[in-house]
Parts: C-alpha cells; sequence; structure tokens
C-alpha cells in the first residue's frame, strides 16, 4: 500500500512538473503574451481561516485553509469606477475527492474600497454522501454504480437564510447557513443547474431514478433527463415532463434526435439537459439547453408548447439567459471545435433564431477563456461576470468600456483539487 501510494505521488510530481514547464513555453509563445497582472488598488480583509484534515494520497498532516492564500484577487483598469455599487458574490468551493472531501461556501462583498470575504457554510463529503439515497446512476441496464467519490455539491441557489444545491447523481438538498439539514429532494437524480423563478420556485434538471419508467424511453434510447420544479420551501416536487416528450412535441428536433440515435445506436446521452431557465416575468415559460445537440428550446410548460427551437448557434453550451421576450445569452464552451477553443456569450434573436453577437468576444481571448464543460455568466446592467470553473476563476467585465474588471482565482493548495461549483452575484 506505502509503496503504490509513493508511486502515485511521484506521478502527480512529475505530471505537474511537466504540465507547469509545457504551460511556460506556452505563455512564452502566445502572441498576444501573458495576461498582464495589475497591482490590487484595495485592501483585503478576511473572517477567518479554516482548517480542513485532507487523506488522500497519505496526506494525513492538518492543512490549513488559509483564504487569504486560497483566493488569488487580481485588478484590471478602472475597476474603482465600475464598483461603486456593493456586489455580493456568492459561490463554493471544493476540495479534495470522495469521502476526505470539504465543501465551503463563501459571501464575498465588493466595492470600490476593496473586497470583504466572510464563510457562510462548511460541510465536509462524509456528511453529504452518508445522506445521498442513490448507489447508482441511471443505466440502460440499470447496473451501474456509482463511486462514492462523488459528493461535490453543484449549482448553489443562496437564499437568505439557507443555499439549495446538488451532488452529481444525488438529490437536491436545503441546508441552513447554520449547517443544519431542512429537507432533501430524492425524487430525481438532480443534475446540473437550479434556479428560481419568480414565484420563488426551483427549476432543476432531473433524471428520472432507474425505479421508475421514463416516458418514450423505447422510442430514443436516452438518458430519461426531465424537467423538475420543486418548491423552495417544502422541497416538495410540484411539477415534472421529461425531455422524451417535449423532443416528440418539436419535428425539428424529434428528426435529429434519431438521426443521432440511427448512426450511433450505443450513444445514451443524447440531449444531456444543462439548464432550465426561467422567464424573469412569464412564469409559464422557461428555456432549456440541451448540450450534446446544440440546442435551446423555448417552452411553456403549462400549454406544453414548444415555442421556439434554436439549434447550432451555440457548441456545447451551459447556461441560457433571458435578456427580454425576444432575446436570449447563451455560455457557449465551443468545445470540439476544430480550431483552439475559446468560450463565448454569444446573443441570439428568437425572432430569427441567429447568433447576432458574441459579448466580449476579444477579452475572452485575451484571457484564454475556455473552461470546456460548465461554466456560467450573470448579466447585470453594465457588469458582466462570468465563471470559467474547470480553471476555478470568476471574472468580472464592463459592457461599457468592453474591457476586464477583476479576475478572482482560486489556488491549487496542498491537495491540488479545488473546484468553483456554479457561482451567483447581485448588487446589494
Amino acid at each position: 500500500m506505502k509503496k503504490t501510494i509513493n508511486l502515485a505521488s511521484s506521478i502527480i510530481i512529475v505530471y505537474f512538473v511537466f504540465g507547469g514547464l509545457m504551460y511556460l513555453a506556452g505563455a512564452s509563445t502566445n502572441k498576444k503574451g501573458a495576461l498582464k497582472i495589475v497591482s490590487y488598488p484595495f485592501s483585503l480583509t478576511y473572517e477567518s481561516a479554516r482548517s480542513l484534515k485532507g487523506e488522500l494520497l497519505g496526506l494525513n498532516e492538518p492543512i490549513l485553509h488559509d483564504p487569504e492564500n486560497f483566493f488569488n484577487f487580481q485588478s484590471h483598469g478602472d475597476f474603482a469606477e465600475y464598483f461603486k455599487d456593493t456586489i455580493v458574490l456568492e459561490y463554493s468551493v471544493s476540495s479534495g475527492f470522495g469521502e476526505n472531501s470539504t465543501h465551503y461556501w463563501y459571501n464575498s462583498i465588493i466595492t470600490s474600497e476593496g473586497i470583504v470575504n466572510k464563510q457562510i457554510l462548511k460541510l465536509n463529503g462524509h456528511t453529504i454522501n452518508s445522506q445521498n439515497p442513490f448507489k447508482f446512476s441511471w443505466s440502460q441496464d440499470n447496473d451501474r454504480t456509482i463511486s462514492t467519490g462523488r459528493t461535490r455539491p453543484k449549482h448553489s441557489i443562496f437564499k437568505e437564510n439557507d443555499i439549495i444545491f446538488n451532488v452529481k447523481h444525488g438529490p437536491l438538498f436545503n441546508y441552513s447557513r447554520e449547517g443544519l439539514l431542512n429537507w432533501i429532494n430524492s425524487d430525481y437524480i438532480f443534475h446540473h443547474s437550479q434556479e428560481l423563478d419568480i414565484n420563488g420556485n426551483i427549476w432543476a434538471c432531473g433524471i428520472i431514478p432507474p425505479t421508475q419508467k421514463a416516458d418514450n424511453y423505447d422510442q430514443y434510447g436516452s438518458i430519461p433527463f426531465s424537467i423538475v420544479l420543486v418548491d423552495s420551501e417544502t422541497g416538495k416536487t410540484i411539477y415534472a415532463e421529461s425531455i422524451d416528450s417535449i423532443i416528440n412535441r418539436s419535428p425539428e428536433l424529434d428528426r435529429k434526435s434519431k438521426l443521432i440515435k440511427l448512426n450511433r445506436p450505443e450513444n445514451l446521452d443524447l440531449w444531456h439537459l444543462n439548464d432550465v431557465e426561467p422567464h424573469p416575468f412569464n412564469d409559464e415559460i422557461i428555456a432549456l439547453s440541451l448540450r450534446n445537440i446544440n440546442a435551446i428550446v423555448i417552452y411553456n410548460y403549462k400549454t406544453k408548447k414548444v415555442l421556439k427551437t434554436v439549434s447550432d448557434q451555440s457548441l456545447m453550451q451551459h447556461d441560457v439567459d433571458f435578456i427580454n421576450d425576444s432575446t436570449i445569452a447563451v455560455f457557449s464552451n465551443n468545445t470540439n471545435s476544430i480550431n483552439d477553443y475559446y468560450n463565448s456569450i454569444n446573443i441570439i434573436d428568437l425572432s430569427t433564431g441567429k447568433c447576432l453577437d458574441s459579448l466580449l468576444f476579444n477579452e475572452f481571448e485575451k484571457n484564454q477563456i475556455n473552461t470546456s464543460h460548465q461554466g456560467l455568466f450573470s448579466i447585470s446592467d453594465s457588469l458582466v461576470m462570468v465563471e470559467e470553473t474547470q480553471s476555478s476563476k470568476i471574472w468580472f467585465f464592463s459592457t461599457t468600456s468592453s474591457s476586464t474588471l477583476l479576475e478572482i482565482k482560486i489556488k491549487s493548495g496542498d491537495l491540488g483539487h479545488e473546484f468553483l461549483n456554479w457561482s451567483r452575484v447581485r448588487q446589494q
């Protein structure tokens, strides 16, 4: 066992040393040059430091979880001018894997004077995993077991007194900010994002558990994703509908799905629902992001009518937001592009179904923003927040000056595994 651990440690050290050398080599050949680091125009203050105990690869000594060393804030350009109003950034960070992982929820108050960071909740992987009733993920034969390491809380909704999140291949949790469990919804295996609608209820991406029969599964043979509406106070499911039935109502997507399945009959993850976005003014209308077929569906769930299908105006996208009744914005990951890819925020006209523009395209390219999976954005007046999930970075941009204002980097600690889990931003 000890030899195995030493061997694994050696491999990891060699991997990161080689990766670091390659990164430096790439940076030196980058025709646009490395990202310039601007000195802070403000001081950083933190409420406290926390410690965690890591056992990954035999790391049994306590490791200091010190926010001052864990978070790296870099300001750019006219930062102070654009943060005259107080901005509240709330997000969670996961460190380590499995039973030995630790998960932190933070609240950052950002003003022109500086940033104050406060830890608001801490849970460990064992606590979360012990409350997960699902011991397998969905598969065609219903026999694939789930790893106990999949305990990463994702896509948190921050309410005044509690925090709602899911874990991969697990239920939807509601915890108080004091760390007390309020409710669990295990009607579905929840996946990717959840969003509050104008009534305060939660729209979420769900997967029908293996114990239940999926509508139209014999027709499409895909993982049975569903849209799920949950009461945020009680955790009870209000409404649910399978993606199969929605696809069946769209001739365009029905043909596209059957053609893909014909060419790749082994493909179980045909659609990969990753966002259910409620309309900001109409509680009947939602936007669905179907990543694996590069499609956005505007759907009235009460009338069960597909209002609009937008195809191939984004690539492997995550996160769709309504700008108004006729326009949406989509975080396009652009993964699988034949060229070196950067993410983009595509502005799409719903009347034509075509992309009008890529917001802040030059800034995305300059900063090399390229999370291949996940990722999100939020537009508030002239400020745009972007989470580059796999790089563990949060960015703020100005649409007025088309410039980068702030970069927040979650630095890798001794465990070497720190992940952002979808962030939220609001004005106070």
